[in-house]
């Protein structure tokens, strides 16, 4: 049976007033060793933003927010493509050497 247990969070980077970024992320089960992770699902920066180490700074809260919950760790997927995500990402990460797979189940509203 199913439990629903997946929290919806995000963590918004201001200004002022002013929202500069989001990264909206969730508080998983990690089953291997019977504790949490978190999965960072999307980051954003507005465009007039960036460069300014927004994204890191955000990732840099994550990471603290995981060590005072007790995540195993924090992970997230990136396209290949995106260059400038991957340089800071490779910076501050390692990659796992995991495939990602996705079966679509409504080609039309799937990226």
């Amino acid at each position: 049976m199913l439990q629903p247990d997946a929290r919806t969070e995000v963590l918004a980077a201001f200004e002022g007033e002013e929202a500069l970024g989001f990264a909206l992320f969730f508080d998983l089960p990690e089953v291997v060793f019977a504790r949490r992770c978190g999965q960072l699902d999307d980051l954003f920066v507005r465009a007039d933003a960036r460069g300014k180490g927004i994204a890191r700074r955000m990732i840099g809260e994550l990471q603290t927010l995981g060590r005072q919950r007790n995540w195993t760790h924090l992970r997230w997927f990136v396209p290949p493509e995106d260059h400038a995500a991957l340089a800071l990402y490779q910076r501050i990460a390692e990659e796992p050497g995991w495939r990602s797979f996705i079966l679509r189940l409504d080609p039309a509203a799937s990226l």
